[in-house]
């Protein structure tokens, strides 16, 4: 499971209403009345990025409205604000949307061209509707320029930072953390990852916490100075936890050690097994589709698991891209064969790596052949040569034979 991004925002209600006062419901009053400091303090409204295959929760505090009467809408830039429709699959799994019972929207897997706008938790009062929760969500795509990785929790950013502008103004920054991702192991050493995203806090209308500073709500000459001071972060630490009875099931049903024969088997569609040719002496990478920043991506050669100390031994031969990509440099036929991808405890990719003879070596060969190939034609030659030198020899000495 990867790292949750989950916000927690309502509001003042409002009462500004198309009905008059005195059809208020009293029931209604009352629960404004029994509301007390914790819903009027929220903040008002909040800016949120994640980055393209995230998930993201956005939570609504109910302040004493009845849970059926609340409802999600979404108003994607330059559109109209719409009812969200929540998925409702026979298989919950492949559920992307999401309402919990505790009536947080939960987007599964973030996507970039679908999942951007403004999310408003309403609530239906007899007076009109009510704000609950208002979210300015956007989704960006994931550029490793941005993130910085730091291995182990002790080298986090400290907390609040006051960065200075070329105008001699200053921003306050600070970094929103998400919760652990889960361990991508049992019963041995594995990895997890906590992202955190950094906030600015300008003077902006309706943003009292802060913008995050990747948001197009910042100004780009703003953005581009705090950017370069402070980025976003990833956060991989090693864990090791024990194989629960879940982790076991999930591992038998979807961890295809036979690439995707398991899957296949059972009815299920397993990953399609790429080819992938490279020469040796070149750079070759290895994609992983659909993974996150808050994943954690485990490759394998054959059945046995790539970690991280294996791949820190190889001075930069063999590295881990942001996106899960795993990069192989100065290819070796010995590193021929089957690579597979797993994120949590499912098979991603699938590949067969054929590694050929460089350019140089086959440029060798092409050499070698032409002088052998030159040499066998030579010898035909003399041998042809010897022949018709023979065949006209025959042909005069029978011609004087003729002639006595």
């Amino acid at each position: 499971m990867m790292p949750i991004i989950s916000l927690s925002i309502s509001h003042r209600p409002s009462f500004r209403a198309s009905l008059s006062r005195d059809r208020r419901d009293l029931s209604d009053v009352l629960a404004f009345v029994r509301m007390g400091k914790e819903c009027l303090d929220r903040t008002r409204r909040r800016a949120v990025i994640v980055y393209e295959n995230e998930p993201l929760r956005l939570r609504c505090d109910p302040c004493n409205s009845h849970l059926e009467k609340i409802h999600w809408t979404k108003q994607p830039p330059e559109s109209d604000e719409r009812r969200v429709k929540y998925d409702s699959r026979s298989d919950e799994s492949q559920d992307r949307l999401v309402l919990d019972a505790d009536m947080a929207l939960e987007i599964r897997r973030t996507i970039l061209s679908d999942d951007g706008g403004i999310y408003r938790c309403k609530t239906k009062r007899e007076y009109g509707e009510e704000e609950l929760g208002y979210y300015n969500v956007e989704v960006i795509p994931l550029s490793p320029n941005d993130i910085e990785e730091i291995q182990g929790d002790d080298k986090t950013p400290k907390g609040e930072e006051v960065i200075e502008m070329k105008d001699r103004t200053s921003v306050e920054v600070y970094t929103h953390w998400s919760e652990w991702g889960r361990c991508n192991a049992c019963e041995s050493q594995g990895s997890r990852v906590k992202l955190g995203y950094c906030y600015a806090i300008r003077d902006l209308k309706y943003y009292s916490s802060g913008v995050p500073c990747h948001s197009i709500l910042l100004p780009d000459e703003i953005k581009s100075q705090i950017i370069k001071k402070r980025k976003n972060v990833r956060v991989i630490e090693d864990c090791i936890v024990p194989c629960d009875e879940a982790y076991e099931k999930a591992r038998d049903e979807s961890w295809n050690v036979h690439g995707g024969e398991i899957a296949q088997i059972k009815g299920l569609q397993g990953p399609e097994l790429i080819r992938r040719v490279a020469r040796v002496g070149s750079t070759t990478e290895l994609q992983c589709p659909r993974v996150g920043l808050g994943m954690v991506a485990t490759w394998y050669n054959g059945t046995r698991r790539i970690d991280q100390k294996e791949i820190l031994s190889t001075n930069g031969k063999l590295t881990e891209s942001i996106d899960g990509s795993l990069v192989i440099a100065d290819v070796q036929r010995l590193q021929a064969g089957r690579y597979e991808c797993r994120v949590d405890r499912q098979t991603r990719a699938v590949y067969r790596l054929v590694v050929i003879a460089s350019l140089a070596a086959s440029q060798e060969d092409i050499l070698k052949s032409i002088v052998i190939l030159t040499g066998v034609l030579a010898v035909y030659f003399v041998i042809f040569i010897i022949m018709l030198i023979t065949r006209h020899c025959t042909r005069v000495m029978a011609r004087k034979k003729r002639r006595r």
